[in-house]
């Protein structure tokens, strides 16, 4: 294969499996898309692998078991005379199998086997870890026999965790002259019974500098132990380590890498280098744009349309000239963290003395928290989405400017919890060529809380390229994400996040390949492969409250139910974890422990989005005009980790509190999960009617009846024994995901 570019698994690395998913189906022997496929084709015919040569190549790894049909088979051209092969076999609508292969080399790049995971191949038994790295082993035998030699032990330099709790992952690092090349490898991941299910290959196929030091490691680690200074940030934990399940963690304070951080030291020149191979530099103090800041809004409160209205036109006056209002021009709705629908109004003002032209003015935005979520001006609104190319945009620090003025004039009580985002050389000339292109700069700016700023959390002010104006200011209302984190008490020193990592880590001389740097078209730069100096192991960040050290591996690991292989309802439970309905803590889901009401309902809610129920609930609220005000509830504060789900519940009337308090942690009894079930199931009127049912248990009351008797003949809430419901005893939560699992199946059903 062709090594121009460096890269013998481009697409692998930068989303191949999403454009195999979304490709659609052809025929086998329609493999070739007109044009530009055919041409390259021609060209390229003598060097590249028939189909039934690259099958071949698959056949000889991989065994397709019977019943699977062959539904998608493609070669992909990267652009830069390299290709792909990609081949899809399906078995029904949840089982498929999927392959890539270089195309001219034959090389298999990824393979990937989504299968029932319940139902083990004929003859086969569990398998413990060291059977399971036999598998990948003699799975890297069969595809890459030449290259097992430059490959580490599993998991001695890298270690990534299994997706499923029935699986082993290793790595195996790329050892170059016994160098080790972490960002270099393959991953293989094997089942419970000893099949391969998964395999990456990542390799850099071009230059490599010589593993020839000219620092030794004691001088490198001491000149790296001076440079290293990790950032300070709030860190989302749940997307960090990418748990889909709930886990409650949030917003943490955390010391990690960002891009332009110090991260290793260049084993030759003795240069520190970033994450993205850049020379480190001293970085600039965030500094907020102002020291107004607002105190957290009551969430309990929530204003009226003709109060917004009052906001805007108190907005208004702050912006040059002199305008009137229009009134209201719509309305929006979304759900927020506090389990509430959101609203917003749109208001639309004109200059005095002008006609009432939509392509005149400017529309404010404000929320039901009383808080400006957006800026238009009018006569600029097609700039916002289309491209208007500019010859002489002004500069970036002017619209950078002309953005901050914006802020301080329209948010003057927040400046202290805003800060103009630092931009690397690349994203600024990344915003200028848009600029040139677009007709417009995208000016971020960050959110802090206690002056530390919000990773991924930003609010953009957009500004004309030519006319040197602002266009239009978007925020997503985080004002309830701030509210939900708590600010520890004190910060532990960078100092002692630097020894905390270094505890956790090796010192090792390694080769280096730089995190990607994209250019103004969205295309990567070239990157250069380096020998450095740096820490390696372990993959976490240093909890700034504690010091403590938090491993993305460990962390993964614990929200991977481990007690409920082998158990009984194993299969509802997957089911349950899988689409977020139950929780995972320290690797259990605890099946037999009683259900409380604060699990109900966070499990009926996440289901109900998916029934007629909310899309009924939904409308309502549309008809109704008026704000909805949070439920007090004193057992259920804000920063209650289920107030949202307790919030939904009681208000799509699913489960009612007792007065001002719900009892989150009391266990549900099995008359208030049938009740709950018979509402999902759309049947919620009939539970006032008892005189149209007859009560199939002896220790059911008439007025419980519709309840248990829908719920028992939808076999969601079964008899307890015959002949008695048993209304008053506990459910477990195994119970429950059997239940949420067949009532998926009804409403498919449907």
């Amino acid at each position: 294969m062709s090594r121009n570019n460096g890269w013998a698994t481009r697409f692998c690395q930068t989303g191949l499996a999403l454009i195999v998913a979304a490709a659609p189906f052809v025929s086998v022997p329609a493999v070739w898309q007109a044009g530009a496929n055919a041409a390259w084709a021609a060209e390229n015919q003598t060097k590249t692998l028939t189909q039934e040569a690259a099958l071949a190549k698959v056949n000889q790894w991989v065994q397709v078991p019977e019943g699977y049909t062959l539904r998608n088979a493609r070669l992909l051209e990267t652009g830069d005379g390299e290709a792909v092969w990609i081949f899809v076999w399906e078995q029904g609508s949840e089982n498929d199998i999927r392959a890539e292969l270089d195309a001219v080399s034959g090389e298999l790049l990824r393979y990937y086997q989504v299968a029932d995971r319940q139902s083990p191949p004929s003859g086969a038994r569990l398998v413990d870890e060291k059977e399971a790295e036999q598998a990948a082993r003699l799975f890297l035998q069969k595809v890459a026999p030449q290259g097992a030699e430059e490959l580490s032990q599993p998991n001695q330099f890298v270690r990534k965790p299994a997706r499923e709790i029935d699986q082993y992952h290793f790595v195996f690092t790329r050892m170059v002259d016994q160098v080790p090349f972490p960002e270099n490898g393959v991953e293989v991941t094997v089942d419970r019974w000893g099949r391969v299910v998964s395999y990456s290959r990542q390799w850099w196929t071009g230059e490599l500098p010589a593993a020839a030091p000219t620092i030794t490691p004691e001088e490198a680690e001491q000149k790296l132990q001076q440079a290293l200074r990790p950032s300070l940030a709030y860190v989302n934990l749940d997307r960090w380590i990418s748990v889909s399940s709930y886990s409650g963690m949030g917003y943490r304070p955390v010391y990690r890498y960002g891009g332009e951080d110090p991260y290793a030291l260049d084993a030759v020149s003795g240069e520190v280098l970033t994450r993205t191979g850049g020379k480190a530099a001293e970085r600039a103090p965030i500094q907020p744009l102002g020291s107004g800041t607002r105190p957290s809004l009551d969430p309990g409160v929530r204003i009226t349309q003709d109060e917004a209205q009052k906001v805007a036109d108190q907005l208004a006056k702050r912006l040059p000239g002199s305008y009137r209002s229009e009134g209201s021009s719509g309305a929006g709705m979304s759900s927020g963290p506090d389990g509430v629908t959101h609203r917003r109004w749109d208001f639309d003002y004109r200059p005095q003395g002008s006609a009432s032209d939509h392509r005149t003015g400017f529309q404010l935005s404000i929320s039901d928290r009383g808080e400006l979520v957006e800026y238009v001006s009018l006569p600029h609104q097609e700039a916002l989405y289309g491209e208007q190319p500019t010859e002489k945009p002004v500069t970036l620090a002017k619209a950078q400017e002309v953005a901050v003025a914006f802020l301080k004039t329209m948010l003057p009580d927040r400046l202290g919890e805003l800060y103009l985002m630092p931009l690397s050389e690349p994203e600024k000339e990344r915003l200028s060529e848009q600029a040139k292109e677009w007709g417009r700069y995208e000016i971020p700016f960050g959110w802090l809380k206690s002056g530390i700023p919000l990773e991924d959390e930003r609010v953009t002010v957009t500004v004309d390229a030519a006319a040197g104006v602002v266009i239009a200011y978007r925020d997503h209302d985080w004002e309830d994400i701030l509210a939900r984190i708590q600010a520890p008490e004190k910060i532990v020193d960078q100092a002692v996040a630097v020894e905390t990592e270094r505890k956790q880590k090796q010192f090792s001389l390694t080769y280096f390949l730089p995190d990607a740097v994209w250019d103004a078209n969205g295309e990567p730069l070239p990157r250069e492969v380096r020998l450095v100096y740096r820490y390696i192991g372990a993959d976490g960040v240093v909890d700034a409250a504690t010091g403590e050290w938090l491993d993305r591996y460990a962390l993964l690991q614990s929200y991977l139910p481990r007690d409920i292989v082998g158990h009984p309802q194993e299969e509802a439970l997957r089911f349950a974890v899988e689409r977020n309905l139950l929780a995972v803590k320290d690797g259990r889901a605890e099946p037999d422990k009683p259900l409380t009401r604060g699990e109900l309902a966070f499990m009926a809610t996440r289901i109900a989005h998916d029934l007629p129920i909310y899309d009924e609930y939904r409308r309502q609220l549309f008809d109704d005009e008026n704000p909805e005000q949070p439920y007090r509830l004193e057992d259920v504060s804000f920063s209650h980790p289920q107030y949202e789900p307790i919030q939904h519940a009681v208000r799509m009337g699913l489960l009612s509190p007792s007065g001002s308090r719900f009892e989150p942690d009391r266990p549900v009894t099995r008359l208030e999960v049938a009740q709950v079930a018979a509402k999902l199931l759309g049947y919620g009127e009939l539970l006032g009617k008892p005189e149209l049912f007859v009560s199939p248990f002896a220790d059911v009351g008439k007025a419980e009846a519709p309840a248990a008797a829908l719920a028992d003949s939808f076999g969601l809430v079964p008899a307890a024994r015959p002949g008695q419901f048993e209304p008053d005893g506990t459910f477990t939560r195994a119970q429950a995901a059997e239940m949420f699992q067949q009532l998926d199946a009804l409403t498919r059903q449907r």
